[in-house]
This record gives C-alpha cells, sequence and structure tokens, in this order.
C-alpha cells in the first residue's frame, strides 16, 4: 500500500508541469497551428524557421543578412512581422509565412531603429519601439501597414515593449 502511495505521488510530481503549461504564443492562431522560431544559423546569423505543429516539415523562411528577431503573426496568420537587426540599424519587415513578399516598412521621422513589433488585435495596426539617436529618445509608435501609408505620429509614453495578446489567448 505504502508503494502504491508513492508511486501515485511520484506519477503526480511528474505530470504535475504538464497540467499548468500556458499556450504556446508562437504559432499561428487557430487549432494546432504552425510554429514560428528563430534559430541561429551556419553562418552565425538568426533566422525563422516554421514548423508544423509536431515538429514535422521545418523550413526556414528567413534568408537575410543580419539577425531576423522578435517575430509577431498576424492575427489571421497571413503576415509575419519581425526586426531586422544590421549593422547598419534595425527595420521592421512583414514576410507572408511561405517566405516571399517581404517588404520593410519605413522609418518615423528621424528614427533609426525600430523593433519589437506586435501586430494589433485587428491585424491592421503594427505597434513598436522605435529610437532616435539625436535626441537619445524610445517611444512606442504605431504604423496602419495595410495602408501603405509612413508611420502614424501617434506618439506614445517612454517605451516598454510593445504586447498586445488578446488574439493570442488558447492558440496552442
Amino acid at each position: 500500500m505504502r508503494r502504491s502511495c508513492f508511486a501515485l505521488a511520484g506519477a503526480l510530481i511528474i505530470c504535475a508541469p504538464l497540467l499548468c503549461t500556458t499556450p504556446a504564443f508562437a504559432t499561428t492562431p487557430g487549432h494546432n497551428g504552425r510554429i514560428l522560431f528563430g534559430a541561429v544559423t551556419d553562418d552565425g546569423s538568426s533566422q525563422l524557421f516554421l514548423t508544423g505543429p509536431h515538429g514535422q516539415a521545418t523550413h526556414q523562411i528567413t534568408h537575410v543578412t543580419g539577425d531576423a528577431v522578435h517575430p509577431d503573426w498576424s492575427p489571421n496568420g497571413r503576415w509575419i512581422a519581425f526586426e531586422l537587426d544590421r549593422s547598419s540599424g534595425c527595420d521592421l519587415v512583414l514576410i507572408r509565412p511561405n517566405g516571399t513578399h517581404m517588404r520593410t516598412l519605413p522609418h518615423p521621422p528621424g528614427r533609426e531603429c525600430d523593433e519589437q513589433p506586435s501586430f494589433t488585435p485587428s491585424g491592421d495596426r503594427l505597434l513598436f519601439s522605435s529610437y532616435d539617436p539625436a535626441i537619445d529618445d524610445e517611444a512606442i509608435w504605431v504604423s496602419d501597414w495595410t495602408a501603405h501609408t509612413s508611420i502614424d505620429s501617434a506618439r506614445a509614453a517612454p517605451a516598454t515593449p510593445p504586447i498586445p495578446t488578446p488574439h493570442r489567448t488558447g492558440h496552442a
């Protein structure tokens, strides 16, 4: 009887972390979506990869000079925004999940480094942090990327990484 209790207690201890896990935020919206992740490649750069929900069909979607970091899925799963870090600065880039239609978004006036893109729940805007070295200022900015317009001048308070995530709950 005592052995059975120890075996049951051991099993509960081992299984408890599985019961307390949170959703994987790297997945595309929807049930058992594709998983987006960054990894260092043979040339030493960080690139973005996609894989299926069970680790099958893994493939690289970025082949950029520099580091592709801080990716975010659009709520509809049709776009990925990421930060491209190069020696000349950092840009925001949009790309389709199949690696096509890559385009760099314009910087706000006077800004040189745009970082940490995050789609709004509606998916029509990107929040991001942007740095102006001339005045040593970092602030949160908003871009209406679907209208192909330049950056809105809706500037927020001092920057902390933008994280609008209501559209990501329950996606694993």
